[in-house]
């Protein structure tokens, strides 16, 4: 027979999350747009602790945007393509027509960016909504939960852990940054949100660092052509010092193409411990696999 302490249900205590309010980012695509980032890689703009207050937000800041285009031009359709291919989008919807009956008979056909703009001024906010996303268009905001650690005040911020969004270019040979055109924005998936700054920096620390085992950091393009000064803050000599340091052997001669240094990684890779694989990668600094953003909570 089960006493009282074995009887009394235990309370769950739920992780505490907060709500980001992410902004897409949209590209023309020849005559139309397309979202560059992929759901739930947006860039953080807001944060709140209430899911109501935060879809009232994105609403607040969605509704606006619509207005000024149409529906076609943004289809939630529409992707960029991977850098390096052919094909610098996907789009569909644009040919979408709407029937528009009177009521005695008569029925007459509307292009959809066309009906959107001749009816959007006469829509209550809940219709419009829904005749937007009817005639097949996108997200400008989105919301997501993250669990947050620690109670930051309203008005203070929040710093966001994000996995950074790589993509395989058209070839399927290495992996690129989904930045924006500009090479401005970055896009990622955020993980965790924190208080403190130095408590986010020690956790996208041990995250970027766990990301990176079994990783080849050739196969991450780099900042620049170069295939060494664009992954490494390290001069040639000082990498070279650095590896041989870390039980690296038969380094690839100075000005040794990018495919030589992926090959080399992978015939020596196996040979180092966990930990010198580790340092080997740290000497790539310019490699990032996580970051920290600050956004501002509000209440």
């Amino acid at each position: 027979m089960l006493g009282a302490p074995e009887r009394r249900t235990m309370a769950v205590t739920q992780q505490p999350v907060v709500y980001l309010v992410l902004r897409n980012h949209w590209e023309a695509v020849y005559d139309l747009y397309a979202c560059v980032n992929e759901p739930g890689e947006g860039t953080p703009v807001a944060a709140f602790r209430d899911r109501d207050r935060a879809e009232a937000f994105r609403e607040g800041l969605e509704h606006p945007e619509r207005l000024k285009v149409d529906p076609l031009h943004y289809s939630r359709e529409a992707r960029r393509g991977p850098p390096g291919s052919a094909a610098r989008g996907v789009l569909t919807g644009r040919t979408s027509l709407v029937t528009v009956s009177d009521g005695h008979g008569h029925d007459e056909e509307y292009e959809g960016g066309e009906y959107w703009h001749l009816r959007k001024h006469s829509l209550t906010l809940e219709e419009a909504r829904a005749l937007w996303e009817a005639l097949g268009g996108g997200q400008f905001y989105e919301v997501v939960a993250v669990p947050r650690e620690g109670d930051a005040t309203a008005g203070a911020a929040v710093y966001v852990v994000r996995r950074l969004a790589w993509m395989w270019d058209g070839t399927q040979s290495s992996l690129h940054r989904n930045r924006d055109f500009h090479g401005r924005l970055d896009f990622g998936r955020p993980e965790r949100a924190f208080a403190d700054r130095h408590e986010a920096e020690a956790v996208r620390t041990q995250l970027e660092r766990r990301a990176r085992a079994g990783q080849n950091p050739f196969t991450y393009a780099g900042e620049s052509r170069d295939p060494v000064a664009g992954r490494t803050s390290l001069d040639g000599e000082l990498l070279r010092d650095w590896l041989q340091d870390c039980g690296a052997r038969r380094l690839p001669k100075r000005g040794a193409s990018e495919a030589t240094w992926r090959r080399w990684w992978e015939r020596t890779a196996p040979d180092l411990s966990p930990l010198q694989r580790a340092k080997v990668w740290e000497a790539f600094d310019r490699i990032r696999l996580y970051d920290v953003v600050e956004v501002e909570l509000d209440d």
